[in-house]
């Protein structure tokens, strides 16, 4: 299994997160996450990619443009991950309901609303 800790590390380099800051405010868990994530070598699940996603889109506006610039670059190598996760064999069956939810949800819109797209 593979270990995301880059995810932490990138964001500690970019804005001084400390561990037990990253894991509440940003991973949405306990404070020993990170710890936890380090010694186990786990692969930090999906939702809480989607959360530091979120987190860091909440606060890119407060900061410098630079900064701004590589949080957004951070957001990108994040989103990327999740795209392989969501693309690779074990994740199709995710994929193929997702896209019958969407489907369905298209199907009950209004029309002046856009249509749900998956890529």
């Amino acid at each position: 299994m593979n270990s995301n800790i880059w995810i932490y590390e990138d964001t500690n380099k970019l804005l001084g997160v400390s561990q037990t800051e990253f894991a509440t405010e940003y991973c949405g868990k306990s404070e020993s996450y990170i710890r936890v994530l380090k010694v186990d070598k786990r692969e930090v699940p999906t939702e809480v990619l989607i959360n530091v996603f979120e987190k860091i889109d909440s606060i890119k506006a407060f900061h410098p443009k630079t900064t701004a610039r590589a949080l957004s670059q951070l957001q990108e190598k994040i989103a990327k991950e999740i795209l392989y996760r969501n693309t690779s064999e074990k994740h199709l069956k995710l994929r193929e309901m997702l896209i019958r939810i969407v489907d369905s949800i298209n199907t009950q819109r209004a029309y002046d609303a856009p249509p749900i797209l998956i890529m």
